[in-house]
Parts: structure tokens; sequence; C-alpha cells
């Protein structure tokens, strides 16, 4: 830093120490008023100023660190700034820090990673370009919706890519999915919002992985706290058909009924959900009687499997996934709604076939674990799907694209 600065540096710092409570107000506008005055000014900063000492030395118990003072050439100007800002920052929760900080749009977010992306935007100019490796969490939960607002409300362009923790880790170490955010900063009156798809990979295919990224718009499809992974126009043209069915899962929903659907968030490559309770991670979700079979159809299918993949975590499955997943079964002819039933009943069925009891051991105690392994029915929910593609007004070949959905991946039997 240029020592030219150094007085405003102080006056910086001084302000910095007022802000957090650190100085009292009457010591700190004897400084600023001292400030003012060069010959005093000199004193201060050579300690001389008996006053001054014991503000002093709580002013040099800390380095801040001041953008415009060390970078004066870059805040100096019309449009002051970072031409480019990238960073892959910390994904510390604010409640491990031992101080507050000092952020107004993302507070709530309560992650460190979030009050990062808020300076970062601070200091880039219009039209300047910002990379960031944030978790998948950032862009798909309600808790970030305001790291959401932000981009969303600063940015001309923004492209997010998805990469997947399993089969192989984008970053060795990093167990979690993360999202490579890239934009540019700007006016958002003409904004244009593209996401990948959620990227699976094998470890042979990292080289190719960069190249062979597809960004989609998916402008008209954000909703409140996620941003949908769309890896390709087939995936925008199924989305588009769901979107405009205005009914949805909690429409059907009856906390009075005792037909009950169990759901939970097991299994990397499947969606499971039972007629009974296996546990308490599973969660229950009672549904009007003539609803009971379709929606139970409908969160076995790979077609919820894939909305569940465009706009959840990829990792929880919570009340929101399923509440919303778009379905109407108004005046559904009782012939479909018969073929629903049969096939819940053939699924369950063949679930049970092919499930497996384990010895688990846990605390001391030994106790039963039934595992079921939905690949092995592929061949029913892929009937189901065929079915609620007739529903959903899907073509032949969007069907046939829900039913081979990640099918590399998921066609394994070792997945639960």
């Amino acid at each position: 830093m240029d020592e030219e600065l150094a007085p405003y540096k102080y006056l910086c710092n001084l302000f910095t120490h007022y802000l957090l409570g650190e100085i009292d107000e009457s010591d700190f506008l004897w400084e600023v008023e001292s400030w003012s005055s060069p010959c005093e000014m000199f004193t201060i900063l050579q300690g001389e100023s008996k006053k001054s000492q014991k503000v002093l030395a709580s002013l040099n118990s800390k380095d801040f660190f001041h953008w415009d003072i060390e970078f004066p050439d870059v805040f100096y100007g019309d449009n002051s700034g970072f031409d480019c800002v990238i960073g892959n920052p910390p994904y510390v929760e604010q409640s491990e820090l031992n101080y507050k900080p000092l952020v107004r749009k993302t507070e709530k977010c309560g992650s460190t990673y979030a009050f990062l992306f808020e300076l970062s935007l601070s200091i880039l100019k219009d039209i300047g370009e910002y990379g960031y490796i944030i978790p998948m969490s950032g862009i798909s939960t309600t808790r970030m919706s305001p790291l959401q607002e932000l981009l969303t409300g600063n940015s001309k362009k923004i492209n997010i890519a998805n990469f997947a923790v399993r089969p192989s880790k984008i970053f060795p170490g990093v167990d979690m999915n993360v999202s490579i955010i890239t934009g540019t900063k700007g006016n958002s009156s003409k904004q244009q919002i593209k996401t990948t798809g959620y990227i699976r990979w094998y470890s042979n295919e990292r080289k190719r992985l960069f190249e062979s990224l597809n960004y989609v718009l998916c402008t008209e499809f954000i909703k409140n706290g996620i941003f949908p992974k769309l890896g390709t126009e087939k995936d925008r043209g199924i989305l588009s058909k769901l979107s405009k069915i205005k009914r949805n899962i909690s429409d059907y929903v009856d906390n009075e009924s005792s037909r009950i659907i169990y759901y939970h968030s097991g299994g990397r490559y499947w969606r499971k959900a039972l007629e009974k309770k296996l546990s308490s991670h599973y969660k229950p979700l009672p549904i009007v009687d003539f609803a009971y079979h379709p929606i139970l159809c409908a969160l076995n299918s790979s077609l919820y499997y894939w909305y569940w993949i465009t706009f959840s975590n990829c990792y929880d499955l919570v009340s929101r996934d399923v509440l919303d997943f778009p379905i109407n079964l108004e005046n559904i002819d009782h012939h479909i709604l018969w073929q629903f039933s049969e096939l819940a009943h053939n699924l369950m069925k063949d679930y049970e076939e092919n499930c497996e009891i384990r010895l688990r051991t846990k605390s001391g105690k030994t106790f039963e674990e039934k595992n079921y392994y939905p690949v092995k029915s592929k061949k029913i929910i892929d009937e189901i799907d065929n079915l609620l593609g007739t529903l959903y007004g899907l073509d032949e070949s969007e069907i046939r694209y829900i039913c081979n959905f990640e099918s590399r991946f998921r066609m394994k039997d070792n997945d639960l």
C-alpha cells in the first residue's frame, strides 16, 4: 500500500473498530477530529499522543482489509471494481465463526460461501465476470434464496454447471455435489440463466468432461429456492409440459386418510415409496383414496426420479420435493385408475419378491433390515412411466428418454 494512503487506512480501521463496538463513541469522535488536523494526525500515527495510545492498541490488534485503499486504481472512476472475480470459498457455517460477518443481503443464508459471493459482486465492475464453486445446495434450497435473489438481481448472464459426487468427484476430497457458477454482472432486465443437468461421469471420462458441458436456458422455470438442472432440450421440453399442470400432490393430501404412502431419502439412483413404514426414516404421506395408487406409482417412477434430480439438491428428499410434484387426477378415466392400481400392486409385490433381509448390529443390538432393489423391477417401472407419459402428454421420444434416464448409472443391481 502507498504510504500516502496510510492516514486513510487508519481512518477506515478506526471506523471499523467503532462499528464492531471495540472503541467508544467519544474516542471515535476525538480521533476523527484529530484526523482532520495534519499535525495531530502525524502525532497519532507516531504513537506520541497520550489520548490515542489506548485507541492505537485496539487498532493495532487487527489488520482490516479495505479494498478501495489496497487497490485505489481499481476503485477509482465511474465504473469502479475488478474486471473478474473467481473463487472457491470456504463452506463454513456462520455458527462456527467467532465474529459476525458484515453482510446485508445473504446473512440469512448462514454460510460463508454466500457471504463471499455477496462481497465478490460488490467489488466487481458492471459487465465484469465472476466464477465461483459452491455446494449444489446453494442453487436448490430455500435457505439459500437470498443468495439466489442476489445473483438474479445483479447478473446479466448466469451459467451453472452441476456436478455429482458419484460415481466420480469433480474435486478429490470434496465429498459433496457442487455447482460451478459463472456469470456477468449487469442489468437483469434481459437476463439469461442457463444450467447443465446433473452431471455424472466415470473417472476415465474426466479429460472430456468440460468439453462436453451443455447449458440449457432455464430462466422461465426458476422458482423460489431452486434453479432447475436441465441438461438437454429434451429436459426443457418435458419440464415445459409438466409446468403447465396446475395441480400437484399436495392437492391430494388428506390428513384424515388411512391410505398412507411412505417415502424416504435412501438410494442414490432410485426414488422409492412404499405402503409400509420400514423405519423412522420413512415419512408418511396420507392420500385421498382415489389418488392413492396413481401417486404411489408416480413416486416410484423414473419420471419422478428425473423431477427430483432436476429440482432437488440431489441428496435429500424433503416434503417440498414430494408435495410440489405436478399431477392432475381430476376427471381421470376409470380405466386409467384401474391400470395404476394394477401397476402399484404388481410393483409392491415385485419389490417384496426381490428384497433382501440382512442382519445389522447397532449399539450392541442385532436387528433385521429389509432392503429393496427397484432396479430389479425396472420393467414394471417402465410400464408406469409409459402410463404417466400419456397422462402428461409426453410424446414417444420423451417417454423413452425418461425410461432410459441415467440408465448407464442406474442399471446397477447394488443400488437400493
